[in-house]
């Protein structure tokens, strides 16, 4: 289901469509990260597993960067396999932890 609107999607720019697992950008792609993300944070702080394996073109959003960071700091593990421009400095390491 969550396919067939997609495509609808992308026939149909202006339509908004509701997905149930799929997350598509650009209109729920980001809050949905931050939530995911936020949650790692959570489980790490609560003593729980927590890590963010990621896989993308480019990492150039500044507001998900600085919540990675937040989330490093706070325990969680990265790893990220970006393609392409990444904002992202890891040699920093009064902000990055693991």
């Amino acid at each position: 289901m969550d396919a067939r609107a997609v495509f609808d999607f992308l026939l149909n720019t202006h339509k908004h469509y509701r997905y149930r697992q799929l997350i598509v950008s650009p209109y729920y792609m980001r809050n949905r990260f931050e939530k995911l993300i936020e949650r790692e944070i959570k489980n790490s702080q609560k003593g729980k597993n927590a890590y963010i394996y990621a896989k993308c073109n480019s990492l150039t959003d500044m507001r998900l960067i600085r919540l990675l960071y937040k989330a490093s700091r706070a325990g969680v593990k990265i790893k990220l396999i970006i393609r392409g421009l990444v904002a992202w400095s890891p040699r920093s390491r009064s902000l990055v932890r693991t």
